[in-house]
């Protein structure tokens, strides 16, 4: 079987954050899959609310002359072995094959990164394999960093999928595509066997990095999905009362963002997991002023109406990420109303009454 180098520009489209641009590739989507444009914000919104939170410095792999390099990577449109020569990726950027096909069974999802051969001098080669991530040894027992060049991601053909924004559109009889593709591009990013760095701190049922075990709402230390299974949490996992991205199992007509317990892994395995920018995803969906003269609302339950104590605002979090609310501050002109001065956690897509 024969495979074309990257094809021109209308079937790339670049996903960019301030840290790392994703580059998504649809030229070996051969069944038209992401003919739609839907389709293709539906993914690239997805990968965006990712990346946003990586802060890494990736460094460019450009070929030339003697150095050569191959890249290796399951066709997602087929599953063969596909292969792309001496292609340029640019400084902090992550390329993405893209497709879909049918992948049997119960999988609706299948992602991961990509491999590579490579021939030049050693300062070359490294660079493919590490990125500059001097961590990135290639040896479980020592590796504490992560550089893949991308990777591919399929989704599967005959899966009823919800292409939508709004959550509250997902209809039960549906499969959201945002939590696949979220789930499928955390693969891509070293949440999988055969990383080494992931390797390192996996074993037979639980992933033991600092910060996923910091951030584990229970005691003890993280469990994995066993041994058969070490790319996921356990079944059902939670993490501030919402599943897990990253445990197996979706449900249709529900959506799973990705939670803090997902993040902290790749912050284990060597991405610099950054926190969201100051009101990255918040919206003020309602403002309860004057309660006397407009509702006659009891905010606070205690059975009286009061002007200034019934006063309330709805916050809510239209982003896919959790955010925490902590040093936030809600001001009226120069007056301080309100400032959340601890560790608060507002869940992707919740409501909270301040």
């Amino acid at each position: 079987m024969a495979f074309n180098s990257i094809s021109a520009t209308p079937f790339v489209s670049s996903v960019m954050a301030e840290g790392i641009t994703v580059e998504v590739d649809y030229s070996f989507g051969t069944n038209n899959f992401f003919a739609d444009q839907e389709r293709k914000d539906a993914l690239e919104e997805t990968l965006n609310d990712i990346v946003a939170r990586l802060g890494d410095d990736l460094e460019a792999i450009e070929p030339s002359g003697s150095n050569t390099w191959e890249m290796l990577f399951f066709h997602p449109s087929t599953g063969n072995l596909a292969t792309v020569e001496n292609p340029t990726i640019a400084q902090n950027t992550l390329r993405v094959y893209v497709g879909a096909r049918d992948l049997g069974g119960n999988t609706i999802g299948r992602g991961g990164f990509g491999g590579f051969s490579a021939s030049g001098t050693s300062e070359f080669v490294e660079t493919i394999a590490t990125r500059g991530e001097s961590g990135a040894t290639g040896d479980e027992n020592t590796a504490t960093d992560f550089g893949p060049w991308g990777g591919n991601i399929s989704f599967d053909l005959d899966t009823d999928w919800y292409f939508g924004s709004d959550v509250n559109g997902l209809p039960n009889n549906q499969q959201d595509f945002r939590s696949i593709a979220a789930h499928e591009f955390f693969h891509l990013l070293g949440f999988l066997e055969d990383n080494p760095s992931y390797d390192r701190l996996s074993n037979t049922s639980t992933f033991t990095g600092l910060a996923a075990i910091d951030e584990y709402d229970q005691s003890g230390v993280p469990p994995l999905n066993g041994s058969d299974d070490l790319s996921h949490w356990l079944k059902s996992l939670e993490d501030n009362d919402r599943e897990t991205t990253m445990d197996p199992d979706f449900t249709n007509g529900t959506r799973k963002n990705p939670t803090e317990l997902d993040f902290a892994v790749l912050d284990d395995i060597g991405w610099e997991v950054q926190a969201l920018s100051v009101g990255g995803g918040l919206v003020i969906n309602e403002i309860g002023y004057d309660p006397i003269g407009s509702s006659g609302f009891d905010t606070d339950g205690d059975g009286n109406v009061e002007a200034t104590d019934d006063e309330f605002i709805e916050i809510y979090n239209a982003s896919n990420n959790d955010i925490d609310l902590n040093g936030f501050a809600i001001w009226d002109n120069s007056d301080l109303l309100y400032q959340f001065s601890s560790s608060f956690t507002l869940n992707s897509n919740d409501f909270l009454i301040v």
